[in-house]
């Protein structure tokens, strides 16, 4: 019984997290990059020597610089959590998890980038399917790692 609530919780976490994949890529393209902004300042903040004593407008160039690399950052993220729910979720079918989580994570990635064109401001883009289907890689490898450890 407690092996099926917890493949149970384990759906309704990958649905919750489909979900905000495809809230994130409905916003249109300056909540979109104030978002990935917000991100990337932080980021900047931490991996920047003395950021806080550059000017403000040194300090937006350098969160620009960064911004790119966080977006596609949080792709990759994104789809190495959702392959990785999916591989712990279908466990009991090691070979079918993995082909199961790819196939699942490609197919997510190539509809969140369609939905994206119908958000204002945005287009999909090919190389964030690519880019999802490395962490979606990623993840599984993490999942199978994590299943041998237990």
């Amino acid at each position: 019984m407690g092996k099926k609530i917890a493949r149970w919780a384990l759906w309704a976490l990958i649905a919750a997290h489909v979900c905000v994949i495809y809230a994130l890529s409905a916003q249109d393209a300056d909540l979109s990059s104030q978002t990935s902004g917000r991100v990337a300042r932080v980021v900047a903040q931490i991996f920047t020597p003395d950021f806080d004593s550059l000017s403000p407008a040194h300090q937006e160039s350098v969160v620009e610089s960064y911004q790119f690399l966080t977006r596609k950052a949080a792709h990759v993220a994104e789809y190495a959590v959702l392959a990785g729910l999916i591989v712990l979720a279908l466990s009991h079918n090691r070979r079918g998890a993995v082909f199961g989580a790819m196939a699942a994570s490609l197919g997510c990635a190539v509809l969140d980038e369609l939905h994206q064109m119908y958000s204002e401001g945005r287009s999909a883009q090919f190389t964030d399917v690519l880019i999802d289907g490395a962490g979606a890689l990623l993840g599984i490898l993490a999942a199978l790692l994590l299943l041998r450890l237990t």
